[in-house]
């Protein structure tokens, strides 16, 4: 599925409107108490330069109670969360995981 956009450094949405929230990560947020706009607008900016406009491989997870779907994203062979995380962006979501088997090395 191609992506269109991202509004995150955690989110986008592909061509045909389906929302992906990326599997077993946390990048910085524009709003609430741990607002830090600078870092969410690189994370943010950072992802769109990786996937929109590119065909990406999605494994579905879940879905959120916004109603988001949890999923990875992959530009084979990369896993775009885990890229992420790597390149100092966003952080692994302890929480959940247990979802992304890269997660937990």
């Amino acid at each position: 599925m191609r992506i269109q956009g991202c509004s995150d450094g955690a989110t986008c949405r592909t061509a045909e409107g389906e929302i992906i929230r990326i599997a077993c990560i946390d990048a910085a947020a524009f709003a609430g108490a741990q607002a830090d706009r600078e870092r969410a607008e690189a994370a943010r900016d950072y992802l769109r330069r990786l996937v929109v406009g590119q065909d990406v491989l999605i494994r579905r997870i879940g879905q959120d109670r916004y109603g988001r779907r949890i999923a990875e994203l992959y530009l084979w062979p990369w896993n775009i969360g885990e890229e992420m995380v790597a390149s100092g962006h966003a952080r692994i979501l302890q929480s959940h995981d247990k979802q992304c088997p890269w997660a937990l090395l």
